[in-house]
């Protein structure tokens, strides 16, 4: 029979998806799960609830810093040919993702900037 668990660190925080034939043998530590594969890496169990740690909150903030505004802002050529305008909301989207840890509720309930 094929059994399913999130696969944890020492600290309950999700290292991945899990699926077992049998019983679980040490040295895994996992925590029973209809769907790991809904488990997001990085959350952590805190007995009843898979919660937003923050350092999964700041990796996903870091990433979109990123993907998303360095490669515009942070190339001289790109961020010339703004309009004024569009360099300002740049600015802003960057600015507001760097405040997210500053939000009431961090890292349990963040409310993620659009560009």
């Amino acid at each position: 029979m094929l059994r399913k668990y999130v696969q944890v660190d020492e600290n309950n925080v999700a290292i991945c998806p899990a699926y077992v034939h049998g019983e679980v043998d040490a040295p895994f530590s996992v925590i029973p799960h209809d769907n790991p594969e809904t488990v997001e890496i990085g959350t952590k169990w805190d007995g009843s609830n898979w919660i937003q740690t923050e350092e999964l909150v700041r990796s996903k903030r870091d990433k979109l810093l990123v993907d998303e505004v360095d490669v515009v802002a942070g190339n001289a050529l790109r961020w010339a040919s703004l309009s004024s305008d569009e360099q300002a909301s740049w600015s802003a989207y960057r600015t507001a993702l760097l405040d997210v840890p500053q939000q009431d509720g961090f890292p349990l309930n963040v409310n993620w900037p659009t560009r």
